[in-house]
């Protein structure tokens, strides 16, 4: 384990809409150079933009690392988009069979978290700014509908309760404990008004879903160190939901069945 925390870590997350690609390089003395690239997928586009920005951060950042050289690669596994979440995940498995390296799975919400509190918690809502900085965050992802899936990341940047499915009515209690600790909610602008709406009553700030990929290595560097990674064919993505492909498989299969 002390093996692959001294060398390069690569970072994928693609569970957002908008994908970041990140590079970890260790320098002795607790140093860690860090690179990054963001990009946002085009369905339309000729070619895929995964392979040419990860090309890019490899050769292009100036840190002159070969993937023979990387030790681990760390993945946010959502909640999240369906198609990113299956391909950055696959990607992951692949490339950690392929050289033998360590794969490290790391919840969103804790990313998120993790990437708040690197930002001193600024871009909060209300009176005094973020106030997230020391948490605890409220993570909400996957929001559907007048539902999201819900999650309560602590100070220690670990998940102190997980994540699941609410309403807003449910949800209501929580904002309430959250705030009286001067946490703050992270979300994206597809959270459900009634969320919002208990959010602001409770005084709990709201701050947006960015990903810090210096945080994002800090992180996944802890869960490493802790024994958090997987074998590559344990690694799965966290659904709130079942995918809509699989519902839709299933109504068709039940369809033939019939």
């Amino acid at each position: 384990m002390s093996a692959a925390l001294a060398r390069p870590m690569l970072l994928v997350d693609c569970s957002q809409r908008e994908c970041v690609l990140g590079l970890a390089v260790p320098e002795g003395a607790g140093r860690t150079t860090v690179a990054s690239r963001r990009f946002t997928p085009d369905m339309h586009a000729p070619r895929e933009a995964f392979w040419d920005e990860l090309r890019a951060l490899t050769s292009g950042a100036g840190l002159g690392v070969e993937p023979s050289e990387l030790g681990s690669v760390a993945v946010a596994v959502g909640p999240g988009g369906f198609t990113g979440l299956r391909v950055s995940i696959a990607f992951a498995k692949a490339l950690a069979l392929a050289r033998g390296i360590s794969v490290i799975p790391v919840p969103s919400a804790q990313v998120f978290a993790a990437s708040d509190a690197a930002r001193g918690g600024g871009g909060g809502d209300g009176a005094g700014g973020g106030g997230g900085r020391d948490g605890p965050w409220v993570v909400a992802l996957a929001a559907k509908g007048q539902t999201a899936w819900v999650a309560v990341v602590g100070r220690t940047r670990r998940l102190d309760r997980e994540g699941e499915v609410l309403d807003a009515g449910r949800f209501e209690a929580l904002a309430a404990e959250a705030a009286a600790q001067g946490g703050v909610l992270l979300a994206d602008e597809h959270l459900d008004p009634g969320f919002l709406e208990r959010a602001r009553t409770s005084a709990l700030r709201r701050a947006g879903l960015e990903v810090d990929v210096g945080a994002f290595a800090v992180i996944s560097a802890e869960i490493l160190r802790s024994g958090g990674a997987v074998h590559p064919a344990a690694l799965l993505p966290i659904y709130a939901r079942e995918p809509e492909a699989v519902t839709n498989w299933r109504a068709r299969a039940a369809q033939r069945g019939g």
